[in-house]
């Protein structure tokens, strides 16, 4: 007996995910995983999204959205202020869905960017200025917040990244990260970096998320502070990675 799985990808694409209305994507990406990533495309990369060209920033403890859209005299781009109202001291980010904390500590904020949607988080108890905080989902797709304090051994950035429902943090133990598991809701086993030229001294480690399921990671040494390495996951998880050398970017 056929099921839903067994629907051509171009019906799936063209006649169901692209005439549903936005706000219903969420309802629909419980379906399966394939349908899941299908209305991510349509997010990320649909005509809606291309209509809008524009990509967020922190300044000043504030959200702006800054239009990529050059004006007809070639002067700066335009920066529009969102969430004016609150001043916010943390944020990350998860398909999309940014967890922000505000610089009070009083409550966190869920905020939908491109449906324009926001949820208030009260605590449980009361938040502190160490505390930290991290957004994922398990594997039905219901999205959980992580809190955690400084006596956890987990570096402090802004680069730490969600990748397929998991967060991923930089650590204090030299040439190593970790994986918290939004599914059993647990830290997995401290996973090795890229072998890059040395995590001794002074450098600098960037992650950031490729395609949706690829972890990237930029080093720069400063050794080498005319090379920049960059290495992807081959295979990524809680408990497992794998890496190969993309590119070595040489400045003149």
């Amino acid at each position: 007996m056929k099921t839903i799985l067994d629907l051509p990808e171009d019906l799936v694409e063209d006649e169901i995910i692209s005439r549903l209305p936005m706000t219903s994507l969420r309802t629909v990406r419980s379906t399966c995983r394939k349908w899941n990533t299908e209305c991510k495309n349509r997010i990320l990369f649909g005509k809606e999204a291309a209509a809008k060209k524009q990509f967020m920033m922190m300044d000043s403890r504030r959200i702006c959205l800054m239009n990529l859209d050059l004006p007809k005299d070639n002067g700066d781009p335009s920066v529009e202020q969102v969430l004016d109202q609150i001043q916010i001291s943390k944020v990350f980010q998860c398909d999309g869905l940014l967890l922000c904390f505000l610089m009070d500590c009083s409550r966190l904020l869920v905020w939908n960017p491109y449906l324009g949607q926001t949820r208030w988080i009260e605590p449980r108890h009361s938040f502190q200025h160490g505390d930290s905080f991290a957004l994922g989902y398990n594997n039905n797709l219901n999205h959980k917040i992580l809190r955690f304090s400084n006596e956890w051994e987990i570096r402090e950035q802004l680069n730490n990244v969600s990748l397929n429902g998991n967060a991923y943090f930089r650590t204090s133990v030299i040439g190593f990260f970790d994986c918290f598991d939004f599914t059993t809701e647990s830290f997995g086993p401290l996973l090795p970096l890229p072998p890059f030229h040395s995590y001794h001294g002074l450098h600098f480690t960037s992650f950031s998320c490729v395609r949706q399921d690829k972890l990237a990671v930029l080093h720069q040494h400063w050794e080498l502070c005319r090379t920049i390495q960059i290495s992807l996951t081959d295979k990524i998880g809680p408990n497992v990675v794998s890496w190969t050398k993309f590119l070595n970017v040489v400045l003149e």
